[in-house]
């Protein structure tokens, strides 16, 4: 029984490396818009004036010609210093390493090729090895 377990897992393995590339590739989006906004957007309740004049915007805007519907949200922007942007130093530090095989994507492209490079950088144990450099894992 445990050596058909085994098995399982053998061939388990790989799809989860592929699993949380994708993972990994999110991450390294979300950081680099992170690191780009100067603050975090935040939708906000609104009081009953404001979603009046919102209503009153949009059913200027939204007529029976116009074939769009219109959705209308509020943030509130909470600002945010470039020193608070970045990740802890293991997380900086993984990222650094991850962005070079796959870096922010910026334009429509295909991503297999970075996918599998993340995929065999997680298959290689590479991640635990950078986060052992500036942390004592145990």
């Amino acid at each position: 029984m445990g050596s058909g377990l085994a098995v399982r897992v053998m061939k388990a393995l790989p799809k989860l490396g592929n699993l949380l590339a994708v993972e990994m590739a999110y991450i390294i989006q979300a950081a680099a818009i992170r690191k780009q906004l100067s603050y975090i957007p935040s939708r906000v309740p609104l009081s009953a004036e404001i979603k009046e004049k919102l209503e009153a915007v949009k059913s200027e805007i939204q007529d029976s010609d116009n074939p769009f519907s219109i959705s209308l949200q509020v943030q509130e922007r909470y600002s945010v210093k470039p020193e608070f942007r970045k990740l802890n130093p293991v997380g900086e530090i993984i990222l650094k390493e991850l962005s070079s095989v796959f870096p922010p994507v910026e334009k429509d492209t295909f991503l297999s090729d970075r996918l599998r490079a993340l995929a065999d950088i997680i298959a290689s144990g590479k991640i635990v090895d950078l986060a052992e450099s500036v942390v004592v894992l145990r």
